[in-house]
């Protein structure tokens, strides 16, 4: 950080005429509230869109995760899934009565309507510079909140106080010299400066330098700051585009009014009087109509989201718009539901259970892996015949035969281990293997201590019958429906509750765990996230599969159920054709089932959930990110040749569209460099 330098001020004569009354007010909460929609290319919204929201006045979005804040001054937060964004998935206790909200990279800001600041995020971000909110801000009264996010930096924070003075923090703030901190009536930032409304003139303040804009005594009714573009908006509806010297940007000529703006990298929308939304600018439009083209095939346009009875929308550097809007969400699209057919392979139920619980036996039903997806290597005849399990994440693939050994390709190699009964892996290189005698073996690069197998689990007598792993854990069911754990770097799991017993089945999910006891009462434990934890209130469950966002629970007559808070990923939103369901696979991003008529159906953060070429299938792994491999009864319907075929020429294409990008924004910066000199 450093100080700000005033040499290059050019003071207005009419900086001081300006009247404006202090002490500021809080402002209240906004009336227009509305329904959120995405652009960019997640155009369905199942990513960047948390369909279960309504009632939205602000929204605020960044290269990870979204913002949002509704009528009652309730904050709702969504994005990647990233170790750096757990605390901020984490929302303060005390995050009520909200009136404004703001992002940096990895933290967050809101402003409380009794003047108050919160902060929360991942605050250790660039040598330990934190967003902790600092104490000169103690019984001060804050009326107003910005934060930056540049492409590469932490970012920065900015609270206006009622006396018109600025104060800022974070790794990339701006100082603020208490020359000209004062009369300050309106702030906005960017990457690397702050734009100052002072009485109504506006000063672009940087590290080294700071210039006026010289508007020529026009009255700007808005201003905002959209991928480090500045946007004045005039009282006659017309506008202007400045960069972060002061300098006038030249556009494409635009005659619609506009009142608001938002946007994303390198295209921004204006929001017109009677509510619309239209492009106002495109920096591919500058360069030539084939870079425009390539801009909106990579990033996205405003024909992708709703673009009438817009109230307002988003403005960062991140590949996506969200705007706010006033038309409700659409119906889910369903398909007709079929007449229900009677399971092939019927759902176990509880009564089946008797202890001691025997290890499983390889079934007499073999196929071929008939479908993948998802998977960097696959060699379909390698998985060909006398398949009868399968376990995959996007890196390795692995499949038992009926007489007990394991053929794998990719990473990890898996192949001739002997006896085999059932095989687990995590999202990334570790691998579990359960042998006929109720051994465990550990393949594979395990973090977290997963290879820590503990000694006592074949003892006594009792073998081990089952296992099932996440990135953060291992769970071990033992013949006498005893559960054992084992992972984490740091040695603290989560231990097994001490009251849980005759328990039949187990699943392992990102630091929480589930079990599911002989009278089909689901348990869970570890660390909730969405709502995972709350099973409970479900009974008559006959399978359970732990994801990373939500428990996903099979019911004995074939029902599904999804346990969590917030849609994520739209995992909540169940298809009306999922019914009579014998197998279920929770993932991060979605969820996979196979019917009892041998068809499979996934929903989530997926742009194709229909499967319905796939048949015949005897059973499905689905358990990390979007890999999907399934065992059907006929030979293979999809070849890795064609899915290999289509990822190269995919890749291909969208190499030589980033090649001629990156020819063109270097051949406009040096045209623009010339025509400055």
């Amino acid at each position: 950080m450093g100080k700000l330098s005033y040499n290059l001020i050019e003071k207005k004569d009419n900086i001081e005429k300006f009247t404006t009354t202090f002490p500021l007010s809080v402002p209240s909460i906004p009336i227009e509230a509305g329904y959120l929609y995405s652009s960019g290319k997640d155009s369905a919204g199942n990513k960047y869109i948390n369909r279960e929201l309504s009632n939205i006045v602000s929204v605020k979005t960044s290269f990870f995760y979204s913002i949002a804040l509704d009528n009652q001054g309730k904050v709702h937060i969504w994005g990647e899934d990233l170790s750096e964004l757990e605390d901020l998935y984490k929302l303060p206790t005390d995050l009520n009565n909200v009136v404004a909200v703001e992002l940096t990279r990895w933290a967050a800001m809101a402003l409380l309507s009794d003047g108050t600041v919160r902060t929360w995020g991942y605050f250790n971000y660039a040598n330990n510079n934190t967003f902790i909110v600092p104490d000169i801000l103690k019984n001060k009264t804050v009326v107003a909140i910005s934060a930056s996010q540049g492409i590469l930096s932490a970012g920065a924070m900015y609270a206006l106080i009622n006396d018109g003075t600025v104060v800022s923090w974070g790794p990339d703030a701006i100082l603020m010299d208490p020359t000209i901190n004062k009369n300050i009536i309106s702030i906005n930032a960017g990457s690397n400066y702050v734009l100052l409304n002072i009485s109504g003139n506006y000063l672009i303040a940087k590290l080294t330098s700071n210039k006026f804009i010289d508007l020529s005594n026009k009255n700007v009714i808005n201003a905002k700051i959209v991928s480090d573009i500045i946007i004045l908006i005039f009282n006659d509806g017309t506008f202007e585009f400045y960069d972060n010297n002061g300098e006038k940007i030249t556009t494409m000529p635009i005659t619609q009014k506009i009142k608001d703006v938002c946007g994303q990298f390198n295209i921004i929308y204006g929001i017109t009087d009677d509510n619309k939304l239209i492009e106002i600018y495109n920096n591919g439009l500058i360069i030539s109509p084939i870079i425009s083209q390539i801009f909106h095939t990579m990033i996205g346009d405003a024909s992708h989201m709703i673009s009438t009875n817009i109230i307002s929308g988003s403005n960062s550097y991140a590949s996506y718009t969200i705007v706010i809007s006033k038309i409700p969400y659409p119906p889910p699209v369903t398909t007709p539901v079929t007449t229900p057919v009677a399971p092939t392979t019927p759902v176990t139920t509880t009564a089946r259970y008797v202890f001691p619980l025997q290890v499983p036996t390889l079934s007499n039903i073999v196929g071929s892996i008939g479908y993948v997806e998802n998977i960097d290597s696959y060699d379909s005849t390698l998985f060909s015949n006398d398949i009868v399990s399968v376990c995959c994440n996007r890196f390795t693939i692995c499949a038992i035969r009926k007489n007990g050994t394991i053929v794998s390709q990719g990473i990890v190699d898996l192949n001739n281990i002997t006896d085999a009964v059932q095989v687990e892996c995590n999202s990334t290189f570790a691998f579990m293997i359960l042998k006929k005698d109720g051994t465990i073996i550990s393949k594979g690069y395990n973090t977290s201590n997963l290879d820590n197998i503990p000694s006592m689990l074949n003892s006594n007598g009792h073998k081990v019958v089952s296992i099932s792993i996440s990135d953060t854990h291992v769970l071990a069911l033992r013949d006498d429906g005893k559960v054992f754990t084992w992972g984490y770097d740091n040695n603290v799991t989560p231990p097994v509750p001490d009251n849980l017993n005759n328990i039949v089945a187990i699943s392992a999910g990102d630091k929480y765990s589930l079990a599911l006891d002989k009278d089909g009462i689901v348990h869970a434990w570890g660390e909730d996230n969405n709502g995972r934890l709350n099973v409970t209130a479900y009974s008559d469950i006959a399978a359970i599969s732990a994801g990373k966002f939500c428990s996903l629970l099979l019911t004995n007559n074939g029902d599904v159920i999804v346990v969590a808070t917030n849609d994520k990923y739209n995992i909540k939103n169940i298809p009306l054709t999922v019914k009579n369901v014998i197998s279920i696979q929770a993932s991060t991003f979605c969820m996979t089932v196979l019917k009892s008529d041998g068809t499979i159906i996934r929903w989530g953060d997926i742009s194709d959930n229909s499967l319905s070429n796939i048949k015949n299938v005897l059973s499905i792994y689905s358990r990390n990110g979007f890999s999907l491999a399934a065992i059907v009864s006929n030979p293979p319907i999809k070849s890795d040749d064609s899915n290999n075929k289509l990822k190269i020429g995919l890749g291909v294409g969208l190499g030589l569209l980033g090649l001629l990008l990156i020819v063109g924004v270097l051949i406009y910066i040096f045209k623009f460099r010339k025509s400055r000199s």
